[in-house]
């Protein structure tokens, strides 16, 4: 017998049936008329080739074949019943045994993990992260599933319509220069900023960022001596040299002590950017994937 061939519905009415053992009960139950679940029962009988229930004075009693069905049938029903539940939210999340495969640069490396880390190995011993290097915006890996979720500055604008976004930090550029540097006896202009030379941290490979755009605009320009692809091997440059790094505050101050440097705001106005965690639609009523991103913003969120 093919599943697609058994109506469903009916092992809902004959769990009623065995249950009250009347068909006037198990209608009121069901809200069906008593004439509807006397044609179910007749159906069912023609399904199981039994009479499933029988006439015993004023009530029904059910037949050895129903009997054994009983059993079965409420497992499978409560089985259909936990199917079909709403996930509800991680209530204890010391039970989640999970891996998390992020997709990110070193940028969440040094700023987010350390404090997300920490309170997964508080909170939640049995999740494990296992962080990928990404370059692109990862939208790929987030469709195929080689992503849960993946950390970089997104523009809701320009994702397809099955990436999600939640925003959850925000950063400022400063400047970074090594202390001594000829510059900070100078005037701090526009002019003296761009006529310096100047590391960028470029993980795709482009030479030019969002200070190139705001240079321009004013007419200016820069020359980028050294482009690199990691946040983390940037400031190690300028402490060694006479170039000048603009790079996230977060950054700055996770490496101004170590390598001795000076911070300056940028003598003109560069934006603020917005670091998002992306994931793909299918994952939306995930309640695990939602619970880290909660403590994700909780912990590191700004």
């Amino acid at each position: 017998m093919h599943l697609s061939a058994v109506d469903l519905n009916l092992l809902v009415v004959l769990d009623a049936l065995l249950d009250t053992q009347s068909i006037k009960e198990a209608s009121q139950r069901l809200a069906l008329s008593p004439s509807a679940t006397s044609h179910a029962l007749a159906r069912l009988r023609g399904q199981f080739e039994d009479e499933l229930l029988t006439r015993a004075g004023k009530r029904m009693v059910p037949t050895a074949r129903a009997l054994r069905l009983r059993e079965p049938l409420r497992d499978l029903l409560e089985g259909v019943e936990v199917l079909l539940r709403p996930e509800e939210a991680v209530r204890d999340p010391r039970q989640v045994k999970r891996t998390f495969v992020i997709g990110a640069n070193d940028f969440f490396e040094l700023v987010v993990l350390p404090a997300l880390l920490e309170c997964v190995e508080r909170e939640a011993p049995g999740v494990e992260l296992h962080v990928r290097s990404m370059v692109d915006d990862g939208v790929s890996a987030l469709r195929n599933g080689r992503y849960d979720a993946a950390f970089g500055v997104y523009s809701q604008s320009r994702l397809p319509e099955d990436i999600r976004l939640r925003p959850f930090l925000i950063s400022r550029f400063v400047c970074l220069l090594r202390k001594g540097h000829p510059a900070l006896r100078r005037p701090w202009t526009p002019e003296s900023y761009a006529g310096l030379d100047h590391v960028l941290v470029a993980p795709r490979g482009d030479a030019r960022g969002i200070v190139d755009d705001r240079l321009e605009e004013i007419g200016l320009l820069r020359r980028v001596r050294c482009t690199v692809s990691s946040f983390s091997s940037a400031p190690a440059l300028v402490a060694t040299t006479n170039c000048v790094l603009t790079i996230s505050e977060h950054i700055a101050e996770a490496y101004m002590t170590r390598y001795d440097l000076v911070s300056r705001p940028p003598p003109l106005e560069v934006p603020s950017f917005t670091v998002s965690a992306a994931w793909h639609a299918r994952l939306d009523g995930d309640p695990e994937l939602r619970w880290l991103l909660d403590r994700l913003v909780a912990e590191v969120g700004a």
